[in-house]
């Protein structure tokens, strides 16, 4: 709503309330919601509102020129906030986006866990491997050689 030259707050409440008069659907109710408009009248998503629908565009609202006034009095277009459900789409979108891995992050995960377990597999087997050959010559160091021959004694 662009206020004439020379309106004051007061004159602006006396024809938004002819507006909602004139506009709304039971006639003559009157204006219940003025403690609302106190604050909603200066957001900028409900600037434009009171423009008709052909002046309007998607996503910013169109620049008002008046031809009587200076060229220093033309409107410029302010761009209208996004509402609350599109930015909590937006910001989901976001988060999925980046918690979700790619395919190919998802598999270069599975083949380093693949390559580890491979890995420990292999030092596993080397340890026991290990521990046997420790253990097979405790056996001969423990073996009481006085029994032997003595080709097996050379041995």
């Amino acid at each position: 709503m662009n206020p004439q030259s020379g309106s004051n707050l007061h004159d602006l409440e006396v024809y938004a309330k002819t507006i909602f008069l004139n506009d709304n659907k039971p006639p003559n109710r009157p204006f219940k919601l003025y403690h609302a408009w106190e604050i909603l009248k200066d957001c900028p998503k409900w600037n434009d509102i009171n423009e008709p629908p052909t002046q309007r565009s998607s996503g910013v609202s169109a620049s008002i020129v008046n031809l009587d006034n200076n060229a220093d009095d033309i409107t410029m277009p302010s761009p209208r906030p996004e509402g609350r459900d599109k930015q909590k789409a937006a910001t989901k979108k976001k988060r999925r986006k980046m918690d979700k891995p790619s395919q190919q992050t998802r598999d270069k995960q599975k083949l380093n866990i693949l390559d580890k377990f491979v890995q420990d597999q292999a030092d596993a087997y080397a340890y026991q491997k290990q521990q046997d050959k420790e253990a097979q010559e405790q056996k001969i160091m423990s073996m009481d050689m006085s029994k032997f021959t003595p080709r097996k004694k050379k041995y």
